[in-house]
Order: structure tokens, then sequence, then C-alpha cells
């Protein structure tokens, strides 16, 4: 088994031990990074990792800490021929117990996912998801929140709708709409150890959720520093960073905005959520009970969402800035015997 060598140690191997050097790494170039199970050399340069296939040196135990220039040759000739690269962050996907179909993959020093509320859903009533992440690096995460309102939901979120049998029903980020609001918009940081979360409705930028039957849903967020946006990214819509390649579902970005995306903290969630048929009554129990719930004003908030898109749905003019309570209140009363179409 390797033993590595250390300058502060007087601990002396065993005769016929194997001596691991650490070797100052080459010719970086972009790869993946080796898998801990393969006998790598991790060398700390300027603050970031690299890696490079560490050398075996078979050595006895007098000589455990003086090598020969003889045996040196071999060493550095391995030295001339190592091919390193700088360590991207890690993708980790997490399957939790007894959520069938449920899967949260991160990008970078981040714990988080997008979570249901509930589910089955009564088709018209209320689809909340929350969002969450939590800091689990040494660094502070800076990312931008709000500014990004429009008419199908917050920008930041790219979301990915498809059916039971897999067909693409809303594709955000390859078909988004054009953008119909804005907003009051915060740079947030999240110190190490910190969380935060925000709640989505994700129905109000996806009709096809209105549609009874079981929806797979994925949620994309990357919290990019955008003080330091590359002037070639344009899309806030962004691609699914924790799968390799990325997927950018067609939307093509420049190598400078692709890097930038790359190198920021990403989480993706998907989900199943089941949509039952629609019913007046159940509607407004659904909206009834979603309004005694205490989930602060990040819930109301999405409620609120929710609430200017019903009223579009039966063709009322939203109450903007009204409380969403209040709302909901008024347009739950005003629910129709069936859900007209757009």
């Amino acid at each position: 088994m390797p033993t590595q060598a250390s300058a502060s140690s007087d601990r002396q191997p065993p005769k016929g031990a194997w001596l691991t050097a650490q070797l100052t790494c080459i010719s970086p170039r972009l790869q993946p990074a080796a898998s801990t199970k393969d006998n790598v050399a991790l060398i700390a340069s300027g603050g970031s990792r690299w890696i490079c296939p560490a050398i075996p040196l078979r050595t006895s135990a007098a000589r455990y800490y003086r090598v020969s220039m003889r045996k040196m040759v071999p060493l550095i000739l391995a030295l001339l021929a190592c091919s390193c690269s700088r360590e991207e962050p890690r993708n980790v996907v997490v399957r939790p117990e007894g959520s069938a179909g449920l899967v949260h993959r991160t990008r970078g020093s981040v714990r988080g996912g997008f979570e249901l509320a509930s589910s089955p859903v009564v088709s018209g009533a209320p689809i909340l998801v929350r969002f969450w992440v939590e800091n689990t690096g040494s660094s502070p995460i800076r990312f931008r929140q709000g500014g990004d309102w429009y008419q199908k939901g917050p920008l930041h979120f790219t979301w990915l709708v498809s059916d039971a049998s897999g067909k693409v029903e809303c594709d955000l980020r390859a078909r988004p709409e054009p953008m119909s609001g804005g907003g009051h918009s915060i740079d947030k940081t999240l110190a190490p150890g910190q969380r935060d979360e925000q709640w989505l409705a994700p129905q109000t930028g996806c009709d096809a959720l209105l549609a009874p039957g079981r929806h797979r849903l994925r949620g994309v967020r990357i919290l990019a520093d955008e003080t330091h946006e590359p002037d070639e990214c344009r899309a806030i819509l962004v691609p699914d960073t924790t799968v390799s390649p990325p997927d950018d579902r067609g939307v093509k970005e420049s190598p400078a905005c692709l890097a930038w995306l790359l190198a920021a903290p990403a989480i993706a969630s998907e989900f199943e959520v089941e949509v039952l048929r629609y019913e007046a009554g159940a509607v407004r129990a659904a909206i009834t009970s979603e309004m005694a719930v205490d989930g602060g004003e990040g819930r109301m908030g999405a409620l609120g969402q929710y609430a200017m898109w019903l009223a579009f749905r039966l063709g009322r003019e939203p109450e903007w800035g009204a409380n969403p309570a209040t709302q909901l209140q008024r347009l739950a009363a005003a629910l129709p015997a069936a859900l007209p179409a757009r």
C-alpha cells in the first residue's frame, strides 16, 4: 500500500516500502479530474488544486528520505510526461430515499434542491416548489436574486417539463417567451454554512401542467456572480451544468460565457407531479389551504405570481400590487365550472 513521505515525520517505513512522490505538475490542460481511487497527488497552486498521477518509487528503509540522482532520473522523465489538469467543481447526484423519481444534482460546494410542496395537485390549483441552497464551501457565494420576473416566472430558473412518456411539453430555455417585466433585484452573499430559499410557481411558465396526468419537471439554478458576467453572455435562462457535457437544450453559449457558468455553483432537481382533473370546488379548497400555511413572504410571493397567472387564465385584469391573499379569494370565488383555454 502506498505510503506518503512527510518532512516532519521521523518514523521509518518498513523495508521495501513504496515512496509516493508528490510532483509539481506542468502543461495543465482541461480534462476530468481523476477519482480518489486513482493514485494521484494533489498539489495546491495559487489557491487552486492541480492533479497529476503520483509516481511510486521503490526504496529501502535506509533510503526512505534520500534518493540518489540515478534513481531520480526515471522520476524526472515521468514528471516531464505528466499530464495535469485543474480540478473543476465536482458534480454530485443525490437520490433521497422514499422519493421515487426524485433526483438532486449539484455542482460545486453547495447542497440544495427543488422540492415540491404537495402532490397530487388539482388542475388549476397552485403548484408550489421550494428552492433551497446551502453553502458547504469555505468561501462566500455571491449571486443575484430578482430583477428577472416575467409572465412565465423568474428567468434565473430554467424549467423543462415532460409528460409520462418523456415527451417534452415545456422547454423554457429553448423556447422562452420575451421578457415582460423585471422588478427589484438584490445581490446576495451566502457565507459558508449559510442557507437561502426561494418559492416558485412553475405552472406559470407551462400551461401543459393543467393537463391531468403525471408530469416530470427539471429545475436548474446557477448561482453565478453577475458582477463578473462576460459581455458574451446574453441569456439568463441557463443550461444544466450539473451534467457533463452541459445540457444547453440546443441554445449554445460562447466559450467565455460557458466557462463563467461552469465556474459557478449550480443545483438541478428532477421530480414528478401528478395533476388531477379540474374541479372548481377542489381548486377553491386548495387555494384556501395554501393561504392558511405560514410560509413567510417568499411563499406568499409565489402565490402572488400564481394569482396573476390565474387572473390571466380567467380573462381578468390582475390586481397589480394587491395583497395576494385578497386577490386569490376573489379569483377563487369567480372560478368557472370549466377552466377556459387560452
